[in-house]
């Protein structure tokens, strides 16, 4: 697949809404804002609605042509966009893009927090764009990371839950502070303390809340206690208390010889 390296403008962050448009003005539209040349076939036809915020020019191109089927070539400063089936009558092969597009409305989850979620997951020639105020998640990329990626967001597309610890031994504050580094932020959507009830109130994912009530009985034991057994020896101090070696008694006794 052709890369868009070449275009001077991809990187650029445009913002987009467009509802049910023509193919062809959106194309011409993305060429205008990213300042380069392109030729659109008489064959190229499709609609296009898509609401997208700050996202790269070069992301919202992947989109509209591996979701409309089309294929594009380079020539000198020249973008030439056609749909597949040109293609390969022009050039005597498939063109050469494995990947496919998939749109998901999410229904709980931040789009961002999904980004990060599956930025990781994605291939090298995969796209991933997102938009926060319609919920959606656009996922360019070949049929096994596709899959992949819609079982991360399945996972994490979830309402989530909210439950209220009591605790027996542990200070709320210090609990927090345990629970806090020892679980991360992915699928947890908040820890609070409440000093005063001595209570622990989360929000997370329903596949994580098992996993912090377990680790919560962990840590809230009571401390184990030491017993030390100890004597007090009561020591009264008189004129007649002496201190040293009795040399006398250590002859008497022969244990010095004169």
């Amino acid at each position: 697949r052709p890369e868009m390296d070449f275009i001077e403008g991809a990187q650029k962050l445009v913002s987009i809404d467009l509802r049910d448009s023509d193919v062809v003005d959106v194309l011409k539209f993305l060429s205008q804002k990213g300042k380069f040349n392109i030729y659109v076939s008489s064959r190229v036809q499709g609609r296009v609605t898509l609401f997208l915020e700050n996202v790269r020019i070069a992301d919202i191109l992947d989109v509209i042509l591996v979701s409309n089927n089309l294929a594009y070539y380079q020539r000198s400063s020249i973008v030439f966009v056609m749909t597949q089936e040109d293609y390969k009558a022009r050039y005597g092969e498939d063109y050469s893009d494995p990947r496919e597009f998939k749109l998901i409305k999410l229904k709980y989850a931040s789009p961002s927090q999904v980004f990060k979620m599956l930025e990781p997951t994605k291939s090298s020639v995969g796209t991933i764009v997102i938009d926060e105020q319609t919920g959606t998640v656009i996922l360019v990329d070949n049929p096994e990371k596709i899959k992949r990626m819609e079982e991360v967001i399945q996972e994490v597309d979830q309402a989530l839950e909210n439950r209220i610890f009591d605790l027996s031994y542990s200070k709320a504050a210090d609990m927090q502070t345990l629970l806090n580094a020892k679980l991360g932020s992915q699928g947890v959507e908040s820890i609070q303390a409440d000093a005063r009830s001595n209570q622990i109130v989360v929000t997370a994912l329903p596949a994580r809340m098992a996993e912090i009530e377990k680790m919560i009985l962990a840590l809230d034991r009571k401390t184990r206690e030491v017993a030390i057994d100890t004597k007090i020896i009561k020591i009264n101090l008189t004129d007649r208390h002496q201190q040293g070696v009795n040399l006398r008694h250590l002859f008497q006794s022969k244990v010095l010889s004169p």
